[in-house]
C-alpha cells in the first residue's frame, strides 16, 4: 500500500515487489521511503539510525536538492551509480555525466568545473554548513570530505524549467542511515 508500519518477522534483507503475476507488460516505478527504528542511537542522536547498507534514491531535476538520509563521517567510503535522464531549457536528454554542450547556458551552476546537468553532491555538516559540491556523475566512489548528511542535485542554475530524474544507487558500508 501507500503507507505501512510493521515489525520485521525475522532477521534478513527486506525485498519489495509488485503484486502482479506478469511483470513483462508493466512499466513505471514507485519511489519508496523506508524508515527503520531499532532502539539504537545514531551519530546525530537519531533513534532511527542504522549502520551501513545500500539505498536507491530519485534525484528529480526540478528539485534544488535531494536529502539521501545518509549521515557520513569524514573518510566514510561511498559508491554511487546513477542512471536516467534530465532535461533543461529545451535541451536534449542529459545523463548523470552531464553534457558540455549546454555549459554556456548555466550562468551560475553549483559546480562550474563539472558538465551542465551532471549529478553532483555535497555534505551538509551538523552545524548547517555545506561542503564544496563534488562531481558524482554516473559512477563514482569517494570518501566523505566531512562529517554530515549527503545531499544530491543536478548541476544547474534554474531548476524550475527542468524535468526528468536520475535513479541513484548508494552503497555505504560504514555510514549511518536515517
Amino acid at each position: 500500500g501507500s503507507q505501512r508500519s510493521f515489525t520485521a518477522p525475522a532477521d534478513g534483507r527486506l525485498f519489495l515487489l509488485i503484486n502482479d503475476d506478469n511483470y513483462g507488460d508493466n512499466s513505471g516505478n514507485f519511489d519508496v521511503r523506508i524508515l527503520m527504528s531499532g532502539g539504537q542511537t545514531g551519530q546525530y542522536g537519531d533513534p532511527a539510525s542504522t549502520q551501513g547498507g545500500e539505498k536507491v534514491v530519485s534525484v528529480f531535476a526540478d528539485s534544488r536538492e535531494t536529502d539521501t538520509g545518509v549521515d557520513l563521517q569524514t573518510g566514510d567510503r561511498v559508491t554511487v551509480s546513477a542512471t536516467g535522464t534530465v532535461f533543461s531549457r529545451g535541451s536534449g536528454a542529459i545523463t548523470p555525466d552531464g553534457n558540455r554542450r549546454y555549459d554556456s547556458t548555466g550562468v551560475e551552476i553549483p559546480l562550474p568545473d563539472a558538465a551542465f546537468g551532471s549529478l553532483i553532491g555535497y555534505i551538509r555538516t551538523p552545524n548547517g554548513q555545506a561542503t564544496r559540491p563534488f562531481l558524482i556523475g554516473s559512477q563514482q566512489t569517494f570518501n566523505a570530505p566531512a562529517d554530515g548528511r549527503l545531499f544530491l542535485l543536478v548541476n544547474d542554475d534554474n531548476y524550475s524549467d527542468n524535468s526528468g530524474s536520475f535513479s541513484v544507487r548508494l552503497s555505504y558500508p560504514d555510514a549511518l542511515v536515517r
